[in-house]
């Protein structure tokens, strides 16, 4: 019978029993059979490596990954100079507008997808959206405006 209470993001640590199904949840049990499959094919204990306590302290509550060994390795970025802010202040910071809906494009090693072309001038298309990485190369902190030297 599924569960009332259980949330679909704590199964985890009650071990994708049919009792610790949301009630919301109907047809196959895609999420258990999932977890299935690693318990059997997870025998001998992994090492994890995790960015912070917080997601240690999940692996620890895990039904599969609660004895195993965890380290926490912090993130090696600088959480004085890269650090979470309002989204209204990152807005003004990066002169943005305020009350616009922003879609964000990201990309390493963007390379026309026709090897032939690299040495060819590049297709207006392609420099219009900052797809060549001869025309347009990649931008360092150092280039952005809101940069402090240091």
């Amino acid at each position: 019978m599924p569960c009332d209470t259980a949330s679909s993001d704590e199964r985890f640590a009650a071990g994708y029993s049919s009792a610790s199904r949301p009630a919301h949840e109907a047809g196959s049990d895609f999420n258990r059979r999932t977890w299935l499959r690693k318990r059997r094919a997870w025998r001998r204990p992994i090492h994890n490596v995790c960015p912070s306590h917080w997601l240690a302290d999940g692996t620890r509550r895990s039904t599969l990954m609660a004895d195993w060994p965890i380290t926490v390795i912090p993130y090696s970025i600088d959480l004085t100079v890269w650090a979470p802010c309002d989204q209204a202040q990152a807005r003004v910071l990066l002169g943005l507008p305020a009350e616009r809906p922003l879609v964000l494009f990201g990309a390493i090693g963007v390379v026309p997808r026709n090897r032939s072309s690299v040495n060819e001038s590049p297709h207006p298309a392609r420099v219009g959206l900052g797809l060549h990485y001869k025309t347009n190369p990649p931008h360092t902190r150092a280039d952005h405006p809101h940069a402090q030297n240091g």
